[in-house]
This record gives C-alpha cells, sequence and structure tokens, in this order.
C-alpha cells in the first residue's frame, strides 16, 4: 500500500467518521428536539399536578366541611336522642298516671255502684214514706185549721182586752 493509498483510506475513514459523526449530531439534535419536548410535557404535567394538588387541596377542604356537617349531624342526632329518652321518660311517667288514673276509675265505678244501690234504696224508701204523707197531711190539715181558729180566739180576745182598757182608760198605764 502507498502512501496515497494510505491517505485515501485515511480520508474515506475520517469521511465515514465524519459522516457518522454528521449522524450523531442529527441524532443528538433530535435527542435534543425530544428533550424539549419532553420537558414541556414536563412542564404540563407540573402544571397539571399543581392543578391536581389544587384540586385535592379543594377536596380536603370540602371533606373537611362535610366531616364538621357529619360532626354537627352526629350531635344533633345525639340531641335527638336525648330528646327521645326524655320522651320515653314522659312517656313512662303519663303510663303509670294512666294506671294511677284506671285504678281510680274502678274505685270511681264501684263508688257509683254503691251510690247507685243507695239512690235506688233511698228511692224506695222515700216513695214507701210519700204515700204515708197522704195521712198525715189530712192530720195537718184538721191541725191548721184548729191553728187558725184558736188564732182567730186569740185574736177576739186581744181586741177585747183592748176595748175594755180602752172604756176604762187604762191605755195609759
Amino acid at each position: 500500500m502507498t502512501n496515497e493509498e494510505f491517505m485515501t483510506l485515511v480520508l474515506q475513514r475520517f469521511d465515514s467518521i465524519d459522516e457518522k459523526l454528521y449522524s450523531v449530531d442529527k441524532r443528538l439534535d433530535n435527542l435534543d428536539i425530544r428533550l424539549e419536548n419532553v420537558e414541556n410535557r414536563l412542564d404540563n404535567v407540573d402544571k397539571r399536578l399543581d392543578n391536581v394538588g389544587k384540586r385535592l387541596g379543594n377536596v380536603e377542604n370540602r371533606l373537611d366541611d362535610v366531616d364538621k356537617r357529619l360532626d354537627s349531624v352526629d350531635k344533633r342526632f345525639d340531641d335527638v336522642d336525648k330528646r327521645l329518652d326524655n320522651v320515653e321518660n314522659r312517656l313512662d311517667a303519663v303510663d303509670k298516671r294512666f294506671d294511677s288514673v284506671d285504678k281510680r276509675l274502678g274505685n270511681l265505678e264501684r263508688q257509683q255502684s254503691d251510690v247507685d244501690y243507695i239512690l235506688k234504696q233511698t228511692f224506695e224508701e222515700v216513695t214507701k214514706h210519700t204515700s204515708l204523707l197522704a195521712k198525715f197531711e189530712l192530720n195537718f190539715k184538721r191541725i191548721d185549721k184548729k191553728f187558725d181558729v184558736l188564732n182567730d180566739h186569740i185574736l177576739e180576745r186581744e181586741a177585747d182586752v183592748k176595748l175594755l182598757l180602752d172604756i176604762h182608760n187604762l191605755n195609759d198605764v
């Protein structure tokens, strides 16, 4: 091999290396473009993640609000439960009072039947004695007449006494 051939070979080799370098350079440029695209995409992903973070913050706030509301509802349920317990106690007291009223009604019914019996017996006695009143009524009429006659007699005597006193002027005494 001669020097020229050797140089041609070296130059070819350099050309080949140069072509390969050019192709590597293109590849690097393409890689650079791709990396920029990836960086842009990563920037978009970061923006999206920031938005997702904000949304998650909003969701957390809403969940905190829901949790507070649930606590409030839980407290209200506790209050309702207490009120229901109070109502239950009051209903128990009313039930006891109804039992007492039922007992008193039983006593009143017994007393009512006693009063009915007494009224019936009294009516029978009054009816029996009312029939006897007719006999006494006749006697009272006779006695009334005798009292009237006696009263008239007393009035006549009094008038006679006054006349005698007037005649003898003894009224002033």
